[in-house]
């Protein structure tokens, strides 16, 4: 966990450190629960960084993310393997508590036992929090408790974790829609169903604007945001669909609503498990996206373990999603994400230790312009989305019916 990094995490952490030093708590609009988290393990920890003024000195608040120089003084500082730790301890503990949280899901403890070591295991969540160090690990322990507390019948609760999750990264508000309606109940009446969702739609809708309220009312200003979080580029990616990747969002949600239709269960947490697998999954599909971003789904199939009659069928699916997704993104290599930054003073350049496209490179020779690297890697592209669309197939024939009998 100490030795490999991204220059993200780098430029997450200056900004954490110059708020700890200079009493800033609204730092944004958006993933303002992650910040706090981050916010409060730097500050029992502050005590163990060595030299803050200088590692992670931050002249202009509106350039927070790292160049070069600033990075390099980071990396080649004596201690960057505390201060990389330090900075993946809270992702750690999250991560636990999210295995726990899976442990305590189960009907079955052996399937239990299976799904913790699934998730454990994955490489596409050890990747996203341990070697490219993002904080994806704290919202998606949130959304683990609130399919949680949707099995334990507590909706208003479980609002309040996906409030939570959808504050610490925005992409969860895309399963706020299913939660809703994963709360219809075909045998309540229509009075109760509309309470439950008033109810909960309420909660959900308060955490979506409550950042606003607090800039406006308390005259707050974001100390590294340019505006409303929603008239930034960013959010605008994802509220507003700028870019044309983001319509499979449409495709999947319709495809969900279908599916859904077509099942005869009374589960809330299936229905809301299922629904947000389904239209992560056919984003993943179609989007481009960073390879870390993915680390959004495996949290979904894990959880259906618990409903499928062989675990095998769901399981195999899981593991060659994982296999497909592991041999691409190993393929196809990026000089920014697996050289420079991730093994922090350590990189290929030092050690002249080729690549595996390249080594594949050497090793095709004249059959290049049959099996070159650019066909090998949409084979290996194409064979992940195949795992992709036989993981959302397995994930919608993992209901209940009403009788509660298990099927598959």
């Amino acid at each position: 966990m100490p030795f490999f990094s991204h220059v993200d995490l780098f430029s997450e952490f200056r900004r954490v450190v110059y708020s700890l030093n200079n009493d800033i708590f609204f730092p944004q609009q958006n993933r303002l629960v992650t910040y706090y988290i981050e916010y409060g393990f730097l500050a029992v920890l502050s005590p163990f960084l060595k030299d803050p003024n200088i590692v992670f000195f931050l002249e202009d608040v509106s350039k927070t993310t790292s160049n070069m120089a600033d990075y390099f003084i980071f990396i080649n500082h004596p201690s960057v393997f505390r201060h990389l730790f330090i900075f993946k301890l809270s992702y750690l503990i999250c991560d636990v508590l999210t295995m726990w949280v899976i442990w305590l899901f189960f009907d079955d403890k052996k399937r239990a036992c299976i799904a913790v070591l699934f998730w454990v295991f994955n490489p596409i969540t050890l990747y996203a929090s341990y070697f490219f160090g993002r904080y994806e690990t704290i919202p998606l322990l949130f959304m683990a408790l609130t399919a949680l507390l949707l099995k334990k019948k507590q909706p208003l609760a479980a609002a309040f974790c996906l409030s939570l999750a959808i504050n610490g990264r925005e992409i969860y508000v895309v399963t706020a829609p299913i939660f809703l309606l994963a709360l219809y109940n075909e045998k309540e009446k229509w009075r109760q169903n509309v309470k439950t969702i008033l109810l909960t739609g309420s909660v959900l809708f308060a955490s979506v604007v409550l950042p606003i309220l607090l800039e406006r009312y308390f005259h707050l200003s974001p100390a590294f945001a340019q505006g409303s979080v929603y008239q930034d580029s960013k959010a605008n990616v994802l509220y507003g669909m700028s870019f044309k990747w983001l319509y499979p969002l449409v495709f999947a949600y319709f495809f969900t609503l279908l599916a859904l239709q077509t099942q005869a269960f009374i589960s809330y947490e299936y229905k809301f498990i299922v629904g947000s697998g389904v239209v992560l999954a056919c984003y993943f599909l179609i989007a481009t996206h960073s390879a870390h971003y993915v680390a959004w789904l495996p949290l979904f199939p894990v959880l259906l373990l618990n409903y499928v009659k062989d675990p095998r069928k769901l399981g195999f699916a899981i593991f060659a999603f994982f296999m497909t997704w592991f041999a691409y993104r190993l393929f196809k290599g990026d000089i920014n994400l697996f050289t420079l930054f991730l093994a922090a003073p350590f990189n290929f350049e030092m050690t002249f230790f080729p690549s595996l496209s390249k080594v594949y490179t050497q090793l095709v020779g004249e059959t290049g312009s049959i099996f070159g690297p650019s066909k090998m890697l949409n084979v290996l592209h194409n064979m992940y989305a195949a795992a992709l669309v036989f993981l959302v197939y397995r994930m919608v024939q993992s209901g209940r019916p009403l009788n509660n009998e298990t099927v598959e």
